[in-house]
């Protein structure tokens, strides 16, 4: 599993990469350039009592390489502008010192840190997001985590295992969006002779916690220098609190005045609801929010940036939706043109065959009349001329004489008349 980088980030194409193959450092090193982007291809080992230091850059890239750190390691970004990285998902191990500063880091699952780390860890001023955990149960021995937003982890294990002097410092951190944040879990034993571990929770901003905000010590007695004050709960009735005899006095839950009002919005599990845990106190609460910490300033940057993102993507997606109903329109508009087109071109073709159709039946019939009229023409004439041909007789009488003349056209001799 990789760890892709935020959106915002601007991408490193654009950079030249210089290249660091796996090695031993056995002196004191320095890497990055500005400007430039550093990939790690393979392992690099740090001896003992030696320091790699990685200077801001471009951006790093430890997506196929890995630390084996014996010494001392320190990642450190850019105050102003966080340093884009991406890892592996064992990229990390050993007993050394781990600091990380100024560093934007997206993750899709796994933990950051893995459990193979047993040194010190310190997370400085960053920005993570999108991880299964942060800590994943490391056996660090010295975890500091401050100033840093995180956004949508899953889980946030504040465990340093296996330990028995050891210290946690959670403090000014921005959480949006996390599941469930553990402190220490049950089963580490502190032994006499040895310093008392010490746990510092201060100053921290959480909002849509959305499972459960729990901070789980083995026993008051065995974790006795826990803090957990001056936080921020801006949507505590996302929260459900589990904790082991804490007390969780100091803090500020918005919308919420008193411990009653509390224990009926937020969910709370201690010796009020299960007889078998010691009941933790909160009073008396902060009655205004702690100052806001440049981790929440980020964060309310990061949130803005998402939503106009979205909205920018919901307008796009509504202009092109629009534009393919348009485009839709256009073509049922133009299919209904071509319709109509078809149709007036179809009624003038019919039309026309119509007219054509009654021009020749009008031609044919007026032909057969004019024929009829030559041939009764023609008859006539031959009528005419037959009858002209035709001899006829008349009787002529004269007193008492009478005369027959037969002729084609007969007449009477002179002092007869027809009779």
């Amino acid at each position: 599993m990789a760890v892709g980088l935020l959106a915002s980030v601007t991408p490193s194409a654009i950079a030249e990469t210089e290249v660091i193959q796996g090695q031993i450092i056995s002196t004191n090193t320095t890497w990055g350039t500005p400007g430039k982007d550093l990939k790690i291809d393979g392992l690099i080992q740090i001896r003992t009592g030696v320091t790699l230091t990685i200077n801001p850059g471009a951006s790093l890239d430890v997506s196929n390489g890995s630390f084996l750190v014996l010494g001392s390691l320190s990642i450190v970004g850019n105050s102003t502008s966080q340093k884009p990285a991406v890892f592996a998902r064992s990229w990390l191990s050993g007993s050394g010192n781990v600091s990380m500063s100024g560093l934007n880091i997206s993750g899709s699952g796994g933990a950051l840190f893995p459990y193979e780390v047993t040194g010190s860890i310190s997370m400085i001023d960053s920005t993570i997001s999108k991880f299964d955990s942060i800590f994943g149960q490391t056996q660090s021995s010295f975890l500091v985590f401050n100033g840093n937003t995180v956004l949508r982890v899953s889980n946030f294990y504040a465990n340093p295992g296996f330990f028995t002097s050891y210290s946690v410092t959670i403090t000014n951190n921005s959480f949006y969006d996390v599941q469930k944040i553990s402190g220490e879990w049950p089963g580490i034993y502190v032994r006499l002779g040895q310093a008392l571990p010490s746990f510092v929770f201060t100053g921290n901003y959480f909002e849509n916690s959305s499972t459960t905000l729990s901070i789980e010590p083995r026993s008051v007695e065995s974790y006795p220098n826990l803090k957990a004050s001056n936080n921020y709960f801006a949507t505590p009735t996302k929260v459900t609190l589990v904790a082991n005899g804490i007390e969780f006095s100091q803090n500020y839950w918005a919308g919420i005045t008193s411990e009653n009002q509390l224990r009926s919005q937020v969910k709370v599990i201690d010796g009020i609801t299960n007889i078998t845990l010691p009941i933790i106190k909160f009073a008396p609460l902060l009655s205004s929010p702690p100052a806001a910490q440049q981790s929440l300033t980020r964060l309310r940057a990061l949130l803005d940036a998402e939503v106009s993102a979205k909205a920018a993507a919901e307008l796009k997606a509504k202009q092109e939706a629009e534009a393919k109903a348009a485009s839709e329109l256009k073509a049922k508009q133009e299919a209904e043109a071509k319709t109509a087109a078809d149709l007036k071109a179809k009624q003038d073709a019919d039309a026309k065959a119509a007219a054509e159709r009654v021009a020749a039946e009008l031609k044919a019939k007026q032909d057969a009349d004019a024929k009829a009229a030559a041939e009764l023409k023609i008859k006539q004439e031959a009528e005419a001329k037959a009858a002209a041909k035709k001899k006829t007789t008349i009787v002529c009488t004269n007193g008492k004489l009478t005369k027959k003349v037969t002729a084609v056209k007969p007449v009477c001799p002179a002092g007869y008349r027809k009779k």
